[in-house]
């Protein structure tokens, strides 16, 4: 018995040291064979910052400039020795898509204006990474600078920036006090082992591309949220779930959890980001008057805020999809009002996204990402072009 046991226990060992080492080396050829993983959170292209968010590394495999910006269409020009006429200012939107392909609305802007832009937008920016640009921005002599701000969660990042790193503590309120939330909180969701799971994904190429690839199945089976494959059922979708919108050419998802934490105000941290951002494009204005440089703002809607009116249209309700409409509405209306109030010259470019898209102009991916399309960033383009050529006009 003693020796039929010893056998099955060496048979056992023996197919489970054949599992790993098969797994090993299938691990060994997926390193090989597939493109590296989450390139852009690596040290390559993304470093740490004592002051600010992550800054990209200059003359980086995105095609970035000696500054590390996307800067212009030629990465090789230096704004020092060409002077942009114009300067840009804003978060992922407005930096435009990962790789050397300038899509951008700044590119397309350059076009449409004939003027040279130079774009130091950078993902995951807010206000106060506006306002720290402001004096190396303006080292470039420019005649104009324009600050695209996304409502979605440039607010919410202006708190998170000043409140995670040092050298803010002239711009705090001191009787405000908050344990700083992690970077990946707007995209967290609730999740059984997910710190382990993270790390997992994080450390083996062979879990996470099993996960991406059965990601969808396991939406289809009700074994994770409904985030890729989305649900229509509105009323009883749960926050990590993207909401499906379906009629004629327009089809998109709205992933509403990601977007409320980003712009709920019954949340300090946004009120205090709220705050943050008004006293920063003070700063801003006041570098820009001072230096003669003209300055714009203008505001980029929320996906959601944007098909607000063609969702209304087909009667679908969601709480969490209402609630961010109100406060992405109230947010914009007070910044609006306080750049009235301080001559500050600021664009609701609202309108023009929603008549856009009642008109079938595809302007964002079918799935819940909120970034334009390649062809999206050109109606970005178009739309702030418009709204500026009118101001002039007038």
């Amino acid at each position: 018995m003693n020796h039929q046991r010893k056998n099955i226990l060496i048979n056992l060992s023996i197919v489970l040291i054949s599992i790993i080492m098969t797994l090993i080396v299938i691990e060994l050829v997926f390193r090989l064979i597939l493109p590296k993983q989450d390139k852009v959170g690596g040290n390559s292209i993304v470093q740490e910052h004592k002051q600010i968010n992550s800054v990209l590394v200059p003359n980086s495999e995105l095609c970035l400039d000696g500054y590390g910006f996307k800067g212009y269409d030629n990465p090789l020009e230096d704004p020092n020795k060409n002077n942009p006429e114009i300067i840009t200012f804003g978060d992922s939107h407005t930096f435009g898509e990962l790789g050397c392909k300038q899509s951008s609305w700044p590119s397309y802007f350059s076009q449409l204006a004939q003027k040279k832009v130079y774009n130091m937008g950078v993902w995951g920016y807010g206000l106060a990474e506006y306002y720290y640009l402001m004096d190396q921005a303006l080292s470039f002599k420019p005649k104009q600078i324009i600050i695209a701000v996304y409502l979605g969660n440039d607010i919410f990042n202006t708190y998170q920036t000043v409140h995670s790193h040092e050298g803010w503590e002239k711009f705090k309120d001191q009787n405000f006090f908050n344990q700083p939330v992690p970077k990946n909180y707007l995209k967290n969701q609730e999740i059984f082992l997910k710190k382990t799971r993270d790390f997992l994904r994080e450390k083996i190429v062979i879990y996470k591309f099993l996960g991406n690839g059965t990601r969808a199945l396991r939406e289809r089976l009700g074994l994770v949220a409904a985030r890729n494959v989305g649900t229509k059922d509105w009323q009883s979708a749960g926050p990590d779930d993207s909401l499906v919108f379906n009629h004629s050419e327009i089809k998109t998802l709205f992933w509403v959890g990601q977007r409320f934490r980003g712009v709920n105000l019954e949340d300090q941290n946004v009120r205090e980001g709220l705050r943050l951002a008004k006293l920063f494009l003070t700063e801003i204005d006041n570098k820009a008057k001072e230096a003669e440089v003209d300055l714009a703002v203008v505001f980029i809607p929320s996906k959601i805020s944007a098909y607000g009116k063609e969702v209304e249209k087909q009667n679908l309700s969601n709480l969490l999809y209402s609630q961010i409409l109100k406060d992405e509405t109230e947010i914009k209306e007070d910044i609006l009002s306080f750049c009235q109030g301080q001559d500050l010259t600021c664009y609701d470019l609202l309108p023009d996204f929603q008549a856009n898209l009642a008109d079938g102009v595809k302007i964002y991916h079918e799935s819940w990402d909120e970034h334009p399309s390649s062809e999206g960033y050109q109606e970005y383009a178009k739309i702030i072009f418009k709204a500026l050529a009118e101001e002039s006009d007038d």
